[in-house]
């Protein structure tokens, strides 16, 4: 991190970060460190390091301010910050300050919308190559169990013209809960809820004794 340079002028603070946005807040009202804090874009240093350069070009001063809390420190602008103040606001870039603020709270928020989208829609990016790179997190709770591949379809398992010899050998992927248990033998039991009922050659099945939880 490069270290601090203090503004030697006013011109080097106006250009410096979060230098507009500190004297359009106190330009509103008095503030404390925190309520700056919470309405501005910047840092905490960031904010410490404007808050210092104002102060040292007799734009700001302290005031102790009283509450039903107690009492507070407040940034106050001095004369010659409200004169420049003022005309920055006559200029109009207070007010374009409070619409990039607007804007760019807005696209935090609809960027979240987007994120979430991704969270709980991941099997329409799972159909591009480029998505099995692990570039999903899918480690949160998914809408409609999106979270299988487009070729883990609950159609491919109930497939009743693939036998088992089939499925074995195919490209798609069966999860482990679909598979037919070892034990099945000739028999061709099915212990997974119907999930490879009617293979071509069963025998009427009997009446299984499983926990009925193969899905």
């Amino acid at each position: 991190m490069a270290d601090y340079e203090p503004c030697d002028t006013i011109e080097e603070f106006l250009r410096s970060k979060g230098a507009v946005g500190l004297l359009a807040l106190l330009h509103e009202r008095p503030r404390t460190y925190s309520e700056i804090e919470s309405e501005i874009e910047i840092t905490s240093s960031t904010i410490t390091n404007r808050r210092d350069d104002a102060a040292d070009l007799g734009l700001l001063t302290v005031e102790v301010a009283s509450d039903d809390h107690g009492t507070k420190k407040v940034y106050v602008l001095t004369d010659l910050g409200e004169f420049l103040a003022d005309r920055m606001a006559r200029q109009g870039l207070f007010a374009s300050y409070r619409k990039m603020r607007t804007l760019q709270q807005l696209v935090e928020e609809e960027t979240e919308e987007v994120i979430e989208w991704v969270r709980q829609n991941p099997s329409q990016l799972l159909e591009f190559p480029e998505a099995e790179q692990g570039i999903l997190d899918l480690t949160r709770p998914q809408k409609h169990s999106d979270t299988a591949r487009p070729d883990e379809s609950d159609d491919d398992a109930g497939n009743d013209e693939e036998d088992t010899e089939n499925e074995s050998s195919s490209a798609r992927v069966i999860r482990p809960s679909d598979r037919i248990p070892d034990d099945a033998g000739e028999s061709h039991e099915n212990e997974s809820q119907g999930t490879f009922a009617d293979i071509e050659g069963d025998s009427e099945p009997e009446q299984s004794g499983g926990d009925g939880t193969g899905s």
